[in-house]
């Protein structure tokens, strides 16, 4: 009768710990997972499920490299990687270099590869955060076609235009349900791609204009449950473009509170999150379950600041919170029920 091998209390309490606060902030005791699963085969599995769980964007080179000659040496590790996060890029070459252009190209090249290695590497990969200053060509594409994902985090650190890349990463991969863009300087969309079908849709910038109706179109199988509008510049035209889909929305996030008619057509909204207090009352829909506010400056605007807000005669509300968007407020956050609420009126 073989003795069942346990996990040191340490180590579990590091696991449950590190999945507990957000993987994608916190970096597992790497040195930790590596010894035991050095020191004894039944401490294998676990470890290497947490080390290569999630890959993030800043990984440096080096660590890359051996990544991927861990995944070439071992492909049944890459089952393990859920996220994986990469930036690839090239450094700015002065005017009149020829050959540093060309070296600049082949490093490209190289990151591209990389990137090829990993996602093929990786059967099991969800999530994919991407900032990228070039293209695929033709025989990369080709090479990801069997790659199979959910989520899509482009980033846009440096002001590079990459827009024309996620319409290629959207026309390659329609198994894409979750999508988020970061602040990109958007191209026109093209005519000839299908989007996929997406669930959750976060936006970060002011997009171009018929890209959201080109992104998101009417009658789609599986119709847009989240919409996410993470900045002030969004202007009311991004809004009318989705307004096809409100009737379908279960979680909406706002910098300012949308028109009446928007909020009544919003029939089945569950979760509504907004920045900036109303000027005049807003009656919220009667789906509404939960509202979060964020307010932006040090210190409360008004002595209650939920009042404008304050659905009278909604029952069905479960919570509503307001918080502080800024660190440095160091304001509490509220959570009240709907009996509390009026206590605060």
């Amino acid at each position: 009768m073989t003795r069942l091998a346990l996990l040191p209390l340490e180590l579990v309490d590091m696991i449950l710990a590190w999945a507990r606060f957000e993987p994608q902030k916190a970096t597992a005791d790497s040195r930790t997972l590596v010894a035991c699963s050095r020191v004894c085969k039944a401490w294998n599995m676990p470890a290497q499920a947490l080390l290569f769980r999630d890959v993030p964007i800043s990984l440096c080179h080096r660590r890359r490299s051996l990544l991927i000659r861990s995944l070439t040496q071992r492909p049944d590790l890459g089952r393990h990687i859920r996220s994986f996060g990469i930036e690839i890029s090239s450094p700015p070459a002065p005017w009149g270099r020829d050959a540093l252009q060309i070296k600049v190209s082949e490093r490209f090249r190289h990151m591209v590869a990389d990137f090829i290695v990993i996602l093929t590497h990786s059967p099991n990969l969800a999530r994919l955060t991407i900032d990228i200053d070039g293209e695929l060509d033709s025989v990369d594409i080709s090479k990801l076609v069997a790659v199979h994902l959910r989520h899509l985090h482009t980033l846009n650190w440096e002001g590079r235009p990459s827009s024309s890349v996620l319409y290629s990463f959207l026309a390659l991969w329609p198994s894409i349900r979750y999508l988020r863009i970061d602040n990109l300087y958007f191209d026109p969309p093209p005519e000839d791609q299908r989007p996929a079908s997406l669930r959750s849709l976060c936006v970060h910038d002011e997009p171009s204009e018929g890209f959201m109706t080109w992104l998101i179109p009417t009658g789609d199988e599986q119709p847009l449950r989240e919409l996410h509008f993470e900045s002030g510049l969004l202007s009311s035209r991004a809004l009318k473009d989705v307004q096809a889909h409100a009737p379908t929305l279960h979680v909406l996030t706002v910098d300012k509170i949308p028109s009446q008619s928007l909020l009544d057509a919003l029939t089945v909204l569950n979760e509504f999150a907004f920045c900036e207090l109303p000027s005049a009352p807003v009656q919220l829909p009667r789906s509404v379950q939960r509202v979060r506010y964020h307010f932006k400056g040090p210190a409360w605007p008004r002595p209650h600041p939920l009042d404008p807000v304050a659905p009278h005669t909604r029952e069905e509300i479960v919570s509503l919170e307001a918080a502080a968007a800024a660190a440095s407020a160091g304001a509490p956050l509220i959570h009240a029920t709907f009996s509390s609420l009026w206590s605060l009126l």
